[in-house]
């Protein structure tokens, strides 16, 4: 009950009715199996011998009351009504079957949908903290996962009100019978319990652990694939080790799961048809070698079981399921709980100035600005000069509404940036990092980023970028990129990472060590394109080389958790 408390409160309403639905759908399903079953009884006790239609009341009022010709019409009725009732039967699980894997793959889609929701709403100083390979993981494989901890409950819902509905009736038919059957069953459930179960559970644990291992591994070395190249073979060997021992570690807790996922089943069955056999062999001795008086009950026990033995593996299947994967509860629900930016939809307008007044901010112990005051106007053109990890680029991301002071106010024309307008006054800017990403796809692809492709304006972008050139020698637009961008040169990336900001046309420039990876000469041709298009555009460049800056009206240095303004004599 916990663990269906605990999902309760991942999914919505909407989804929580649906579970409903589907419950009370095994009830009736549960009802139409149990009543299937119980008419093989009577038409077994009618077809053996015809005068136990004068014994059952219900048989012998459909006999009267519907006025047959014969014995033998009556009995092809029944048979007939019983081979309706199987269709019904079948219509259903087909039915309750289709609409549960629905909702399970549909889930899986919610659910992912939620994390991704929760990731992209994460505060920028949050997502600094995690691990890249763990979000892809929980995406991926938890959710997953999670999907079939959810499917896997219903599926125990529904198996265990068949099983009860027919263990009453077996009760109701010969409860001796079935009481030695129970005893039995459940010294067998309890062994699987304290040993099978404990198993699963350890395995569960260690597949968590694992996985999260490999993941980290591929991702490290994927990213740092060239890297990687220039190793030496003993490490390259370790890396290899690693990586092996990560997987093997994961690929065993998941056979060892999926044997003891089957034993079970294995002993269920054999069990199963030993406690019929052992029921024949009792009945002949009884009967003295004839069952026919007894075959009715007995038809309907070898049936009964027949048909539980596969829902009660699939209870024990599915909770073993749940045992193996209930860590993608906690990992999910932890997810869900991240700390979201809760943005609105605010207008912002900035015809004027975007002012930084008394900021602090500091990475968790770390202090880096403690009295930060700045005024940008619009169409300035700023330069933030200053060694490595001084704190320029924090500067950048503070102006940009990235991160959010811990004290202080961040104005655009005297409004007071908040969640209500962030989002607003982010959109209006185009930013060039340093590291530049591009993900496998075409150039257009990669510049466009998602909006509305413009041909026109995507060959300007790339001409501005300086790129353009060398485009129309390949496959011009459509020219692939590569994953990460590994099928162009350092400087072509970074001149894609230009046409992609400023493709959007947007009201201010930042520009983060942009032009690092350029040589001197392309790097003026650019800076003088994009000084060019930012005429009226408000331009914030941090920059090492002097070089880049030179265009620029207002010089910072960025020193000691402060900045200055600097003449370019001073430089």
């Amino acid at each position: 009950m916990a663990i269906l408390d605990r999902i309760k409160k991942l999914v919505d309403i909407a989804t929580q009715r649906q579970i409903y639905v589907l419950a009370i759908s095994a009830v009736v399903l549960s009802i139409i199996e149990t009543l299937s079953l119980a008419s093989i009884m009577p038409f077994i006790e009618i077809v053996t011998d015809f005068q136990n239609v004068q014994n059952k009341f219900y048989i012998e009022w459909f006999y009267s009351h519907l006025r047959f010709e014969n014995d033998q019409s009556f009995i092809v009725f029944i048979g007939s009504l019983l081979i309706i009732l199987q269709l019904i039967r079948m219509s259903a699980n087909l039915l309750f079957n289709f609409k549960m894997t629905n909702f399970s793959e549909h889930l899986y889609t919610q659910i992912t949908d939620k994390i991704f929701q929760v990731y992209i709403s994460m505060p920028y100083i949050n997502f600094t903290k995690r691990n890249s390979s763990f979000l892809t993981k929980a995406i991926v494989s938890e959710a997953m996962f999670l999907s079939l901890v959810i499917r896997d409950s219903l599926i125990i819902i529904s198996e265990s009100l068949i099983a009860i509905f027919l263990y009453l009736l077996l009760i109701l038919v010969d409860w001796r019978i079935t009481l030695i059957f129970s005893i039995i069953y459940a010294l067998k459930i309890l062994i699987i319990k304290k040993t099978i179960t404990k198993s699963i559970k350890n395995s569960g644990s260690q597949r968590a652990i694992a996985q999260k291992d490999y993941y980290e591994i591929v991702n490290k070395l994927f990213r740092n694939f060239k890297q990687t190249m220039l190793q030496s073979s003993e490490r390259r060997n370790n890396l290899k080790s690693e990586f092996y021992s990560s997987v093997e570690k994961y690929s065993n807790s998941n056979s060892r799961y999926v044997f003891l996922n089957t034993m079970p089943k294995i002993l269920l069955e054999t069990f199963g048809f030993i406690l019929i056999f052992l029921l024949i062999i009792i009945a002949m001795s009884f009967t003295e070698g004839s069952i026919v008086s007894i075959l009715p009950t007995l038809s309907l026990f070898v049936i009964a079981m027949y048909r539980l033995l596969p829902s009660v593996n699939r209870i024990i299947s599915s909770f073993h399921t749940i045992i193996y994967h209930h860590q993608s509860i906690e990992i999910i629900t932890n997810e869900l709980a991240q700390d979201k930016e809760m943005l609105g939809t605010d207008k912002i307008n900035f015809s004027s100035s975007v002012t930084l007044q008394n900021v602090q901010f500091s990475y968790e112990s770390e202090n880096c600005f403690s009295n930060l005051n700045l005024s940008i106007k619009k169409g300035d053109k700023i330069a933030f000069i200053g060694h490595s990890g001084s704190g320029k680029s924090t500067i950048l991301d503070l102006i940009m509404g990235i991160l959010i002071p811990k004290n202080g106010e961040i104005k655009v024309d005297n409004v007071l940036l908040n969640k209500g307008n962030i989002q607003a006054w982010r959109s209006k800017i185009g930013y060039i990092p340093q590291e530049i990403f591009l993900f496998n796809g075409t150039v257009s692809e990669n510049v466009c980023f998602g909006r509305k492709e413009d041909q026109d304006k995507l060959k300007e972008v790339l001409r501005i970028a300086k790129i353009m050139d060398f485009l129309e020698m390949k496959q011009g637009l459509d020219t692939p990129v590569g994953d990460a961008g590994v099928q162009l040169s350092g400087g072509q990336m970074q001149r894609i990472a230009i046409a992609r900001a400023i493709y959007g046309d947007p009201e201010v420039l930042v520009l983060d060590e942009a032009t690092s990876a350029l040589d001197t000469e392309k790097e003026d041709a650019i800076m003088q394109e994009i000084l060019q298009i930012s005429k009226e555009k408000t331009l914030i460049i941090s920059a090492h080389r002097l070089n880049t800056i030179k265009s620029c009206n207002k010089i910072y240095k960025v020193s000691n958790n402060s900045i200055s303004l600097v003449s370019n004599e001073e430089l």
